[in-house]
């Protein structure tokens, strides 16, 4: 099954946003509450929201957004991010 793992990241005031994707293929079915672990966090992670697209054959799994101070702060986060294997949401395909 393709699971697509999903993050914002964010500045706390306007002007910078970026959607991150991550697909893993797992024969596990996401479900409410249950926790999912990334190298990218430090912690296993709930996520907020899992959609289910028949269509696409795919669930979606949304986790909380990441508000950093500033831009700065964000490129660095997404560079961690796509260290560890996720993409913008330009780059998913």
């Amino acid at each position: 099954m393709r699971v697509v793992l999903g993050v914002n990241i964010f500045t706390q005031t306007a002007g910078y946003h970026e959607m991150m994707r991550k697909e893993i293929h797992t024969n596990v079915i996401p479900t409410p509450g249950m926790l999912v672990e990334d190298p990218v966090w430090k912690e296993a992670q709930t996520p907020h929201s899992i959609t289910c697209d028949f269509k696409q054959e795919c669930y979606f799994l949304e986790f909380n957004g990441i508000p950093l101070p500033t831009k700065d702060d964000c490129d660095r986060e997404v560079s961690l991010y796509k260290n560890r294997g996720w993409v913008t949401i330009g780059e998913f395909g």
